[in-house]
């Protein structure tokens, strides 16, 4: 009796890094089949009083601001693992910190904000702030 053999469907991830910036490639093998985000992992604990504006909530990404009145707190964007994604690393001083067991690479851009970059199998996560 002859078992077919398994083929896992993958994605790989490839940073490329410039003078002022960085592209993440997400390249996927034959077989990869692209997620579809059904519930966003979006950020919890917030206060009480933070307002969440959604900009974009689909099958492939979502994004929100996040404001206490008119001030903005910063941005959460989850996306598909699909194509580039691109950060502006211009004068950013970056380091990787773990929380739980996710490895986050902080871009801490000097007068910029800060961009908090991590992924899981299936999606790609940013936050930032000033």
């Amino acid at each position: 009796m002859a078992i077919p053999s398994l083929r896992q469907a993958t994605i790989e991830t490839v940073k490329s890094w410039f003078d002022d910036h960085v592209e993440i490639t997400y390249e996927e093998n034959d077989d990869y089949v692209q997620p579809e985000i059904v519930e966003p992992n979006k950020p919890t604990g917030l206060p009480e009083d933070v307002e969440e504006e959604i900009i974009r909530n689909d099958k492939t990404a979502y994004m929100a601001d996040y404001y206490v009145g008119d001030y903005w707190l910063g941005s959460f964007k989850q996306k598909v693992k699909s194509g580039k994604t691109v950060l502006d690393t211009e004068d950013a001083y970056i380091y990787d910190i773990t929380i739980g067991n996710k490895s986050i690479t902080i871009y801490d851009r000097d007068k910029k904000g800060i961009i908090a970059y991590w992924e899981d199998e299936s999606f790609v996560y940013t936050a930032n702030s000033d």
